[in-house]
């Protein structure tokens, strides 16, 4: 195998036009440059220069080293040039999971922040339940996600960015809407729509409804998505549970339920064994700063 410094010696040497001037070039002794080309050549077993004092003449087989050596030396700067471009946070892509609340409500404007401050950056965003995000995560096919259930998994990086409330909406002409007070009772006995399995929303749910009435909710229809189970809603299908920021400006009613309100972190996840990229520690930055 020869060295990197070897066809950087030859390559001067040719476009200098000699040994003298390439040493000049390369901050080398011609002594030094001299070895470089005679270790070479005794590698290859082949004469690369013909040497006379007045001009230097490459060989055949020379002729076709200095080809490759040329294409070899250029892909090599061409390489540096794009791991400073990357550490510069110039050139790379940034692959993101993230659960619906975060993917579809929050992020919007931290992607598009993200993508002014770096517009060569290829930027992926893939949306799923949490559970998806997470498998997503260890199968390292995205590399940071924004999850709104916390993972157990061991070799993930786990960080709370932001606290977030999760509220039960009705149609505005349903019955509970006109009550002065509403309690958990009077909700378990309504049509209840509930996210998928995997949904961080719904195993939040689940378990605050364990703990403070020992039971589970019964489930009248299952969907796949926080606008499905709002559009679900508002037609008067039944009641449901999402998160506040979902129903800002939605058609629908949010119950005051006496004694029983819950709130839950969204985080920000990575793998603990993979260095996070230069843009990967931005975009995590960002969203630390941002809600902050």
């Amino acid at each position: 195998m020869h060295s990197f410094k070897q066809l950087q010696c030859f390559v001067a040497i040719v476009e200098e036009g000699g040994f003298t001037p390439a040493a000049q070039k390369l901050y080398m002794t011609q002594p030094a440059i001299s070895w470089q080309i005679k270790t070479l050549e005794g590698e290859l077993g082949l004469k690369l220069i013909e040497r006379s004092e007045r001009r230097l003449v490459l060989t055949e087989a020379g002729q076709l080293f200095y080809e490759s050596a040329q294409t070899i030396l250029n892909q090599y700067e061409k390489m540096d040039s794009e791991m400073e471009q990357f550490k510069n946070m110039e050139k790379g892509s940034l692959r993101i999971g993230a659960s619906t609340i975060p993917g579809e409500y929050l992020l919007a404007a931290d992607l598009a922040r993200f993508t002014k401050t770096f517009p060569q950056v290829e930027l992926q965003m893939r949306i799923g339940d949490s559970r998806s995000i997470v498998k997503l995560l260890l199968q390292e096919n995205i590399s940071v996600g924004v999850v709104g259930l916390k993972p157990q998994e061991e070799q993930i990086q786990v960080k709370p960015f932001l606290t977030d409330e999760i509220v039960c909406i009705a149609p505005p002409d349903h019955p509970l809407c006109r009550k002065e007070q509403v309690f958990l009772e009077d909700v378990l006995q309504e049509r209840i729509l509930m996210r998928e399995f995997g949904s961080g929303t719904r195993n939040q749910l689940q378990e605050e409804i364990k703990k403070q009435k020992n039971t589970s909710c019964k489930v009248l229809m299952e969907l796949g998505s926080t606008r499905a189970i709002i559009s679900a809603v508002e037609a008067g299908l039944g009641l449901s549970w999402v998160s506040k920021t979902a129903v800002r400006d939605e058609a629908v009613k949010i119950l005051d339920i006496e004694d029983f309100s819950i709130k839950r972190d969204l985080y920000v996840i990575w793998l603990k064994n993979r260095t996070l990229s230069p843009l990967g520690q931005t975009f995590v930055q960002m969203l630390e700063e941002a809600y902050d």
